[in-house]
């Protein structure tokens, strides 16, 4: 399970909030503090995503990519 939700007090391209996956963390949650280790860049549009981890937890970019 994966997480995905939105940065608070963040703005994306769109104007929206930043869209945000949640790694390492696998119950649903609601509210989340974390770190941002990466952030997708996609070409197709301009909605990049956040790769948001706990603070003591860190990916390599194939273990981002496996669990996105």
């Amino acid at each position: 399970m994966v997480n995905y939700g939105y940065a608070p007090n963040t703005k994306s391209d769109d104007g929206e909030e930043c869209a945000a996956y949640l790694l390492g963390e696998f119950k649903e949650v609601e509210e989340y503090t974390g770190k941002c280790i990466a952030i997708f860049h996609r070409t197709n549009d301009s909605d990049d995503k956040l790769v948001i981890v706990p603070n003591n937890k860190n990916y390599t970019n194939e273990q981002i990519r496996v669990l996105t």
